[in-house]
């Protein structure tokens, strides 16, 4: 493989990195805010039942919102998907930032180091 050819892979990591990131973080907000409600919904059936006096309805009601609501919290905890954003878009960073080096012949690259070039980014994309 040319080095051309491996800049674009890197390249294509990067923008992978970012969609798989975006990805991630949109999956954390959207089950954050499912919580936040379901945990408002709960309130909600709580305070209705409270007032017009605890029928088996909103028993149930109030008990399937709170265990809808753990386990959607949970989940995001389990998959911990605001983690794997932070990871994602570090991993992007770091490939960004060697291929800019890279390609402007700075810092370690100084000597158009191909070989350490391949080597940092088949690190970083492990």
């Amino acid at each position: 493989m040319t080095i051309e050819n491996y800049k674009k892979t890197v390249a294509e990591q990067i923008t992978k990195n970012k969609k798989y990131a975006v990805g991630f973080k949109n999956t954390h907000n959207i089950l954050s805010i499912i919580g936040i409600v379901l945990t408002i919904a709960i309130a909600a059936v709580l305070g209705i039942g409270a007032s017009t006096g605890i029928n088996l309805g909103i028993l149930i009601a109030s008990v399937s919102c709170a265990g809808a609501a753990c386990a959607v919290l949970v989940t995001d905890r389990i998959f911990d998907f605001e983690a794997k954003a932070i990871a994602c878009e570090c991993r992007m960073n770091a490939l960004e930032k060697e291929l800019h080096l890279f390609e402007m012949h700075a810092g370690i690259y100084s000597h158009f180091d191909e070989k350490c070039f391949v080597e940092r980014c088949e690190e970083i994309m492990k």
